[in-house]
């Protein structure tokens, strides 16, 4: 058995800026996105964002209207009291809570409102002087890799690796919006691969209705998946990359389908799987009379459709590992039934054969 971690399956719903500064709106967003997590009863996690605008932003550049992202920044502002409000709004809804720091000072409010995940931004992840500071508490770490090359990747897991954080991965691309082309969904596989027993998740940036990439983000083995959220108003407009209510219901109903269809990590076999093909196969039949006592061989039998229900089928007996010998004489052309027969134990090359693949199969089972 796997044991579960607290990334496994999570979703990140990121507010960002759709806030706009507004406690009001952000109550708003929550509580509409609070209604579609009870519905789908999913783990699921409200993210913002922390910068010290204070000091964040260089005092030579607060006027600067060339840079559209100060003056996102400046006019989107909230004060940390502003977050503790929505936190607890959060935890009402029965949301988990994370946030994105940007710079020192804004982790030391994160540890003080007291947030479930500390979340580090592709922008931020080789920003060594502030994962110094975010290692120093031991929130579970959401970490996004925008931009970053496995060997920039490298470096990252082998920093919270030393300092024992408990933490996760996510393949992120870091335009806003991203086409089908851009996201290298493939590096899912190839970071599970390379990062043995360290979550990897989704982040996502594609139009709101296209369900394509988090269908084969799962597909390829995400266990978290971040979007950006949030609702129209005739004051406030959503991004052309953040998701509404009725699209993240959309959006669950295709995820939940598509697990659906993935199932377990193991093959399962339904037993109306077997019944159809039950009906479907061979029986073996008789080439000429045997009599009682005889052991059989392969020339012995033909296999012929359709098979009756106490019948031996083709797939039964394999005549190069067992031994079958008959209770009675079996004339020609009949069928030969369980009743008929006395099955021996297979060989022991056979069940050394089926030891070694139930190894094999756990062994791969636990690499998962």
């Amino acid at each position: 058995m796997i044991k579960k971690t607290v990334f496994e399956d999570l979703f990140v719903l990121d507010l960002a800026n759709n806030h706009f500064g507004d406690v009001k709106h952000a109550k708003k967003i929550i509580g509409e996105f609070g209604k579609v997590r009870k519905k789908f009863n999913i783990k699921a996690c409200l993210k913002f964002q922390f910068r010290n605008l204070d000091t964040f932003v260089h005092k030579n550049e607060i006027n600067n209207k060339k840079n559209k992202y100060v003056q996102r920044f400046l006019s989107t502002r909230l004060e940390f009291n502003d977050f503790k409000i929505l936190k607890d709004f959060c935890k009402k809804n029965k949301f988990l809570t994370a946030c994105t720091p940007f710079d020192e000072e804004s982790i030391d409010e994160i540890e003080k409102i007291g947030f479930d995940y500390l979340k580090i931004a592709s922008v931020s992840s080789n920003d060594w002087n502030l994962l110094e500071r975010a290692a120093n508490n031991n929130i579970p770490k959401i970490i996004s890799t925008g931009g970053k090359t496995l060997k920039e990747i490298d470096k990252i897991v082998s920093f919270f690796s030393h300092k024992n954080q408990n933490f996760a991965l996510m393949h992120c691309v870091a335009l806003y919006p991203s086409s089908n082309s851009d996201m290298q969904l493939n590096t899912i596989k190839d970071l599970k691969e390379r990062y043995k027993g360290i979550n990897i998740g989704w982040s996502t940036h594609e139009e709101p209705e296209n369900l394509l990439p988090s269908t084969i983000a799962l597909s390829l083995g995400a266990s978290m998946f971040e979007k950006h959220v949030g609702i129209n108003t005739s004051k406030y407009k959503l991004n052309n990359y953040s998701t509404s209510p009725i699209q993240f219901e959309k959006y669950l109903n295709n995820f939940f389908q598509t697990k659906l269809s993935l199932g377990g990590i193991q093959k399962a076999v339904d037993k109306n799987e077997r019944k159809t093909l039950n009906l479907l196969d061979r029986g073996i039949y008789l080439r000429k009379d045997i009599k009682k006592d005889t052991f059989l061989k392969r020339d012995h039998v033909y296999f012929a459709f359709p098979k009756s229900r106490n019948q031996i089928s083709a797939s039964e007996i394999s005549f190069k590992l067992d031994k079958v010998k008959l209770r009675k004489k079996i004339n020609k052309d009949k069928p030969l039934n369980f009743k008929d027969v006395k099955i021996y134990q297979r060989s022991n090359a056979y069940r050394v054969s089926e030891f070694l693949h139930k190894v094999k199969a756990q062994l791969n089972y636990n690499k998962i």
